[in-house]
């Protein structure tokens, strides 16, 4: 079990906050660069996800397809 599931949301908000006014801006800007990471690593499951959606779907069944005949209208220079 992971500490998100055991602690109230609405208790661990202003603990973080109160942590968070205590930082310098060093430190402020390492937590808002782990943030970001958080996040991309949050939107990269999402995207799998969707991607894994439409694979099952069959929309890129013919992906192959389109792609040779986008390459053969936009030829590499």
């Amino acid at each position: 079990m992971s500490i998100a599931t055991t602690i109230n949301p609405q208790e661990l908000r202003p603990r973080i906050e109160q942590k968070l006014d205590k930082l310098s801006p060093d430190e402020l800007a390492m937590v808002d660069g782990m943030l970001t990471q958080l996040e991309a690593h949050r939107l990269l499951d999402e995207i799998g996800a969707a991607a894994d959606d439409a694979r099952e779907a069959g929309k890129f069944a013919d992906i192959d397809q389109a792609l040779r005949e986008f390459r053969a209208r936009h030829p590499y220079r």
